[in-house]
């Protein structure tokens, strides 16, 4: 008997080859078959979708996502400052805060190699906080005072009140002094995702003295 020794060669091995190959061999004398046989082709991770960067509320949360293919199926760490924060095709941060802010990236692997994907920025969109206030203020009749407003936050709009009444906005007030600024004011401060009202605070109005009856000679 003869001893034959064959092979089947792929010049190009592609991700279509991948499946279960068997082989037969015959010759006049009759026919043989092989067991069946699996070929998995491994191929490279390929990001097909790189994360992008965000902003989030303070307190809020954030998810960064990646999409990636290849065989064996790619894993995903996640960094950020240099350190591990988290696997996975997506990272999301709870209650964020300034100290999330920053810059993530990640390491898509599989059997074959790795690669890094785009990194993405956190950004923080910070909540309305009062830093200072008006207190209660007495200024003359025909003076100017300016009331300012302090507060940290992103994107802040601002309102004063009277008596309950909305006056003007900005973070400043500017009063030209008469009897009728007399009253109890208040202010806001906020922004998409949050407010906080200052302290109600009294402006009372000094006058100076007038006299509404002179002295007569006596008889």
């Amino acid at each position: 008997p003869t001893l034959l020794v064959t092979s089947l060669s792929f010049a190009s091995l592609k991700q279509i080859d991948e499946g279960t190959y068997g082989c037969r061999v015959f010759n006049e004398a009759g026919s043989a078959s092989c067991p069946s046989f699996t070929l998995s082709v491994q191929s490279p991770v390929v990001i097909s979708q790189q994360p992008v960067s965000l902003t989030a509320n303070e307190g809020g949360s954030a998810t960064f996502s990646v999409v990636a293919s290849g065989n064996p199926a790619p894993t995903v760490d996640w960094y950020f400052n240099n350190g591990l924060v988290g696997t996975g095709n997506s990272l999301t941060i709870n209650n964020v805060s300034n100290a999330h802010a920053g810059e993530y990236s990640c390491i898509v692997k599989n059997a074959v190699g790795q690669i890094s994907c785009a990194s993405a920025t956190l950004s923080i969109s910070s909540t309305a906080a009062i830093t200072q206030q008006p207190g209660d203020t007495a200024a003359e009749s025909g003076s100017s005072i300016t009331l300012t407003l302090s507060a940290t936050g992103d994107d802040l709009s601002y309102i004063w009140y009277k008596d309950g009444q909305a006056l003007a906005s900005g973070p400043s007030l500017v009063l030209d002094v008469t009897a009728d600024s007399a009253g109890t004011y208040g202010c806001s401060v906020w922004n998409s995702h949050s407010s906080v009202d200052c302290a109600n605070f009294d402006i009372s109005v000094l006058t100076a003295p007038t006299i509404v009856s002179q002295p007569e000679a006596a008889s």
